[in-house]
């Protein structure tokens, strides 16, 4: 008896499909996951990285057809998924390719049907497959050419197999996530090292509570996917795919932080679930640096997911303050694509167009001019002077794109005086607000500063109104978004004096040699 696994990642597609950079990571990651004593417990991994389709068939052919009965055998696939024009499956491989007329040439893929039929053809009796794939076959452009379903349950279900899909067979599934994985594979793996997919905490990490956790986590971050488990017995639900460290305090805490998360709706209440999570660390004797390391991982998805929707939401709000609604057939079309793309969910998309048009609309209406019932007292005659300079006419509200922005805040700060203060371009002024709503959100005016867990805990709806507003009066030049993609780019580790003294440079707070830090007074606004 034995547990093997074969992995195959396709990264590059030539000039037909778009290339997938997660993919080979993907396959690596869980390797080592698999391979993993501990964990996977696998005896034998093969990674098979970028294989044309012949290679890939062979291969999966040839390894199925060597198993014994006890052996539990793991398939999985990273790439794009796509349709011929019967709408059946194929796995696309590094040669595949479409005709002039966009249809799939079926003799370079391989076929989802031959490999139900090899899966069939195995003596094994536990069988997982994991399908990371695009169905629609494409990404990008070609989101929007492809819509039909693929019958995933009846290419590949079969009795005594488990099959773990990204999405369901309508969706377009491979969503490439800011890290190194995709968005499936990265809680897929995440689910198992962190333990906190073990849901009835036996030490054992069965199929269906690995895929219960990664349908959560993916649909936190990309509510567009919908991770499909596909199962003919009930043994399948029950398989076990990993094992998980019971006594490891860092998994504890991790399950009591992803059950508070979801309890609070995608946050952490300051107000009674921090106390309890800084009681939990002492007695788990977990430090802080440990404990907010877990803590973001868990939050990570769902601030992903609010990225996403801010991205969609400038989308919007610059094409309706340049007047382009109603939007025509191209445009709705690409903005489809966008939100395929980004996996944003259709309720949120129609939420945003909503919410979008209707604020402009509101700060477009015109004001009306007073109209007093009494005349006012006609003025004496008085020396003649020159006219005064007629004032230059305000431009309308909805012409001032931080007009448009959601003066959003957890702690009920009042944000209009750092928005008048940015439109008037009193940079200096505004700098000097931003502090005091800063201290105001993170109940610290009395203090007069913020220490690191005022920072660490500061509200996140009033970190993305403060920075959306200063990014936007400042066109992109400044703002905390900004400030962290140079740190990003001098290196970033915290800790490193030369980091820092680069960053400092780069932003104004030090002299070009970073010998000295630039006083306050002197700094240019």
């Amino acid at each position: 008896m034995a547990r093997v696994a074969l992995l195959i990642g396709t990264e590059h597609y030539g000039t037909t499909f778009s290339r997938l950079e997660a993919t080979p990571r993907n396959v690596r990651a869980l390797a080592e996951v698999l391979e993993h004593r501990n964990l996977g417990g696998f005896e034998v991994v093969t990674p098979l990285i970028d294989p044309d389709h012949s290679r890939m068939g062979t291969t999966i052919e040839t390894w199925l057809s060597e198993r014994d009965k006890d052996d539990f055998v793991l398939l999985y696939i990273a790439g794009h998924g796509v349709k011929d024009v019967k709408r059946k499956l194929y796995f696309a491989a590094s040669k595949t390719v479409k005709n002039k007329q966009g249809e799939l040439v079926t003799s370079t893929a391989v076929a989802a049907r031959n490999v139900h039929d090899w899966l069939q053809g195995c003596k094994a009796k536990r069988q997982i497959v994991i399908l990371d794939c695009c169905f629609s076959g494409a990404f990008g452009d070609l989101l929007a050419q492809d819509d039909g379903a693929v019958d995933v349950e009846g290419a590949l279900g079969a009795e005594g197999r488990v099959v773990l899909t990204s999405s369901s067979s309508m969706q377009y599934s491979f969503q490439q996530r800011e890290g190194a994985l995709s968005v499936y594979t990265h809680h897929l793996i995440e689910g198992i090292t962190s333990g906190a997919a073990d849901e009835d905490d036996d030490g054992q990490i069965s199929t269906d509570e690995l895929h219960g956790y990664v349908k959560r986590k993916v649909q936190d971050e990309s509510p567009g996917m919908t991770p499909q488990m596909i199962v003919t017995r009930d043994e399948g639900y029950r398989l076990r795919i990993a094992s998980a460290i019971l006594d490891d305090p860092k998994v504890q805490y991790r399950k009591e932080v992803e059950r508070i998360v979801e309890e609070d709706e995608g946050e952490i209440c300051i107000i009674f679930s921090r106390p309890f999570l800084e009681e939990l660390q002492q007695k788990l004797g977990i430090n802080l640096e440990v404990a907010t390391e877990i803590e973001n991982a868990v939050l990570e998805p769902i601030l992903q997911y609010r990225a996403k929707l801010n991205r969609y939401q400038d989308v919007v709000k610059n094409a309706v303050l340049k007047g382009l609604l109603p939007f025509g057939d191209r445009e709705s079309k690409r903005l489809s694509q966008l939100q395929r793309t980004l996996g944003i969910s259709e309720e949120d998309a129609t939420e945003i167009l909503t919410k979008t048009t209707e604020n402009i609309h509101v700060e477009s209406e015109p004001i009306p001019a007073p109209n007093p019932v009494i005349s006012p007292p006609t003025p004496e005659p008085q020396e003649s002077k020159p006219p005064a300079p007629k004032p230059t006419p305000a431009q309308p509200t909805a012409q001032n794109p931080l007009d448009v922005i959601p003066l959003d805040s957890e702690k009920g700060v009042d944000y209009r005086k750092l928005r008048d203060l940015l439109k008037a371009g009193q940079w200096k002024e505004a700098d000097q607000e931003t502090l005091q709503v800063m201290l105001k959100a993170g109940n610290r005016v009395s203090d007069g500063y913020l220490d690191s867990a005022s920072l660490k805990n500061f509200p996140c709806k009033d970190l993305k109104t403060i920075d959306q507003l200063w990014v936007t009066a400042s066109k992109g030049h400044f703002g905390f978004s900004v400030q962290k993609k140079i740190w990003e780019d001098c290196g970033s580790p915290t800790g490193s004096s030369k980091n820092w003294d680069r960053f400092c440079v780069r932003v104004g707070w030090q002299n070009k040699q970073a010998t000295a830090y630039v006083n306050y007074s002197d700094l240019s606004f």
